[in-house]
């Protein structure tokens, strides 16, 4: 923790010591890293499950997957894709749920800030209202905090689903 001192922020003695071992005490750090590594793999899986063709890239003449954005509909190469979500990931119940991510330009993502309207109307089209609606009732519901062997769990998983999404495009998986 931090306060704003005359020169600038000023650390304020021992609480951040402090804070870091009850952190390593209780696990913590581990599965901060390794929940890091899971959100990487799930999106790459993502990412890679909305891609439906290989186009070759004028940049480098290989073969890459390319998918439509969501919001927009502009066809993107899998690196210039991202990780879109409809409901905002820092709610836990919906963060890890296939229906509620989709691959999703930069502009929508981040300029447009999800671009939430257009997404909406196109989440409709591709899993129904229904769903989508439960989506939107559950996403405030409380979780707890996943332990480090469901991380690791879910990690290994998505890493195998995108292998598959990779085969089934005829490209190389994404390290």
């Amino acid at each position: 923790m931090s306060y704003y001192g005359e020169t600038g922020p000023v650390l304020k003695k021992g609480l951040k010591k402090k804070a870091d071992k009850n952190k390593k005490a209780m696990g913590e750090v581990k599965a901060d890293k390794a929940e890091v590594t899971l959100w990487r793999r799930f999106s790459q899986f993502i990412r890679m499950r909305d891609c439906k063709i290989a186009l070759t890239n004028p940049n480098n003449d290989n073969y890459e997957p390319a998918g439509m954005c969501i919001s927009c509909g502009s066809l993107k190469f899998f690196r210039d894709l991202e990780c879109g979500h409809f409901i905002p990931r820092r709610w836990k119940a919906v963060k890890y749920d296939e229906r509620n991510n989709s691959g999703q330009c930069n502009h929508c993502n981040e300029k447009l800030r999800g671009n939430v309207s257009e997404y909406r109307k196109a989440l409709v089209l591709k899993i129904g209202e229904g769903q989508v609606r439960e989506i939107e009732d559950t996403h405030r519901d409380v979780t707890k905090k996943m332990d480090t062997a469901t991380i690791k769990g879910l990690t290994a998983y998505y890493r195998e689903r995108t292998i598959e999404e990779a085969e089934r495009l005829g490209v190389e998986p994404p390290k």
